[in-house]
């Protein structure tokens, strides 16, 4: 039956409340009766309003909350991060807010998960603010997804003692070389480039899951891609342990590569990087470009492809 709900939250959305007042409504508060719950996941729940008690077990371990955008009825939660001040022993935590609005907060709320969080990961949380940096002390945090976030802050600022365990890191476009941060003009795609060349080469297993920076649509640099080929984003490019970046499209039509290190000494790992070398030049497409040709000649190299 999709007609049904949980009791009322506090301070409810009154239109969602006025038009499933006479649905049948679960009361769930039984679920305080499991006081050394360790693992808890909300996920599509039609829950209308805030439920601190969901947020008070003192043994939790992992909590896990959101729900699918194509599911009805479940977008009306409130909470905001400072509740997880109820739950002292978390380790991982996990929101995904598609519906936007259900979670607030500044993530400098999670100070009080220093010593116990793992893993933290908010996606779509576009009301969550706050600097990542205020996390770089945590002793045992290993990964941190928060894209999609209002979240702020700059990569330049992480230095050797912050993040000491960390694996995997994925910050926001709103970050200084966050995923997806945009900068004005193509000339300053080398500093971004190289603001996070300089983390990969601090911790060279670190993470940067699907990292990529573009260059806005605000920028005198920018034109209309019709033909969905125009290198307009920039990416990290590896071959064993030498790094560099590349401008490329979104569909992976891309320029020469500018590498940050020099080609490696003709060690143990020098095939493999001659490999994964031949892999990446294969996949140049613009020829002889280090950076976006102008608009006037990307729309005669796709004229002259075409012709051929």
């Amino acid at each position: 039956n999709r007609n049904i709900k949980y009791i009322d939250g506090e301070d409810p959305d009154e239109q969602r409340a006025a038009r499933t007042i006479n649905w049948p409504a679960l009361d769930f508060e039984i679920i305080l009766s499991f006081r050394r719950l360790h693992s808890l996941k909300i996920w599509n729940a039609p829950l209308n309003g805030r439920y601190n008690f969901l947020f008070n077990f003192p043994l939790l371990n992992k909590l896990s909350i959101g729900g699918s955008s194509i599911a009805p009825n479940v977008n009306y939660l409130k909470w905001d991060l400072g509740t997880l001040s109820g739950v002292p022993l978390l380790e991982v935590f996990s929101c995904t807010d598609e519906f936007g609005g259900c979670l607030t907060g500044n993530i400098n709320s999670l100070r009080v998960l220093k010593d116990t969080l793992e893993e933290v990961y908010m996606h779509d949380c576009h009301e969550i603010q706050g600097n990542f940096m205020d996390l770089a002390d945590f002793p045992r945090l290993k990964e941190l997804h928060l894209d999609e976030t209002a979240v702020t802050g700059d990569v330049r600022e992480i230095g050797e003692q912050d993040f000491l365990a960390l694996e995997t890191l994925v910050l926001p476009d709103g970050v200084y070389g966050g995923k997806g941060y945009e900068f004005q003009n193509i000339s300053d795609a080398a500093d971004v480039a190289k603001a996070v060349y300089s983390i990969k080469k601090q911790r060279p297993s670190l993470l940067l899951e699907d990292w990529y920076g573009r260059l806005s649509s605000h920028s005198p640099d920018w034109y209309d891609d019709w033909f969905e080929r125009a290198p307009l984003h920039i990416c990290l490019v590896e071959a064993g342990s030498r790094l560099g970046y590349r401008w490329e499209s979104e569909n992976g039509h891309s320029c020469e590569v500018i590498w940050l290190d020099p080609e490696p000494e003709r060690e143990s790992d020098y095939n493999e990087y001659i490999e994964q070398l031949d892999h990446i030049e294969k996949r140049v497409y613009f020829r002889g470009f280090f950076e976006p040709p102008t608009e006037e000649e990307y729309n005669m190299l796709y004229c002259f492809v075409r012709r051929s």
